[in-house]
């Protein structure tokens, strides 16, 4: 292969590409974990058709594995298992192709690999197929911007259908539906824990979005499907596996147990509640108002917004 062209080149992504995506990429991620999947996608497929129009610009071809695992993300928690392995496999090809020639296995690292491995149980034979067809691609110095060239490939000479991909799989579609895939796994230090009665979850939801557009990872018990009578012993666990907690307040609930514990796990948390005027409204409980904690009113969405980000600033800037 000639000096001049490196598969590693497919990831210098052009500075005004990079410009345009960014926010594509956010408003994307903030979606699919909020669940709002179709909007996602269609962030994503905006995505890939700018990193089209770019190739073209460019005259070569770009790595554009990313948005093609979040789709297979998106995919899958839609449960359309076989568009979320198609996807899959499009990313792993772009990981191949841009490997550097002789280090394809490489991509067997890549967070689409495992995934492919790992939970849809793929046929590893069919995996060393596509590193073959990049493999030859490379040493003819052919780079091709489409990753489904390489998919199509190695499906042909795998003897496989196109159409099934699925049926490279051991992992049956029930047994994908109950082993969920988190986009991405933060420790402790990055864990916000939302408390709150049910009947407000529209207010949980929009500190939910507010955490994760701050780059922490919510934890809402009211959407995690545990059982009525596993409630407290769960809430419990989870709160103590995250380092901050907000909890909604303006409505008096079962939440003043888990707001006590936060004492025992070291937690500081923030108290909302939704108020117009600067007194504490009497709806807030006295025990709230007198336990010491942080108690913080809001008008509206934006002012719930500020508080959260002094609150999480302020506990990011203490030593841990």
């Amino acid at each position: 292969m000639s000096e001049s062209i490196k598969p590693s080149d497919r990831y210098k992504i052009p500075n005004d590409l990079k410009i345009r995506i960014a926010p594509i990429e956010r408003e994307a991620w903030i979606h699919l974990r909020m669940g709002r999947y179709d909007r996602a996608e269609a962030l994503y497929r905006s995505e890939l058709e700018l990193f089209g129009k770019s190739e073209e610009k460019e005259g070569r071809s770009l790595h554009k594995g990313a948005p093609l695992h979040q789709l297979g993300l998106v995919f899958y928690f839609k449960k359309e298992f076989e568009r979320s392995v198609r996807n899959f496999l499009l990313a792993y090809c772009e990981d191949t192709l841009s490997a550097e020639s002789g280090q394809e296995d490489g991509a067997d690292g890549s967070p689409a690999c495992r995934i492919l491995r790992d939970r849809f149980l793929i046929d590893l034979t069919f995996l060393r197929r596509i590193k073959e067809v990049s493999a030859e691609k490379k040493s003819k110095e052919e780079f091709p911007a489409n990753p489904n060239d390489i998919l199509k490939e190695a499906v042909n000479r795998h003897g496989a259908d196109e159409a099934n991909l699925l049926e490279l799989c051991r992992s049956s579609e029930e047994a994908l539906k109950q082993m969920p895939i988190d986009p991405i796994l933060y420790l402790w230090p990055r864990k916000v824990f939302i408390g709150g009665p049910f009947i407000d979850l529209a207010r949980l939801r929009d500190i939910q979005e507010l955490v994760i557009r701050l780059g922490f990872e919510p934890v809402l018990t009211e959407e995690s499907g545990i059982p009525e009578e596993l409630i407290h012993h769960h809430n419990l666990m989870m709160l103590h596996s995250c380092k901050y907690a907000i909890f909604e307040v303006s409505r008096p609930a079962g939440q003043l147990i888990e707001i006590e514990r936060t004492r025992d796990y070291g937690i500081r948390p923030l108290l909302v509640y939704s108020s117009t005027g600067e007194e504490i409204p009497k709806h807030v409980s006295a025990m709230l108002r007198t336990a010491g904690f942080d108690l913080k009113g809001y008008r509206d969405t934006i002012e719930l917004g500020e508080l959260i980000a002094d609150y999480l600033k302020g506990e990011v800037a203490k030593p841990t």
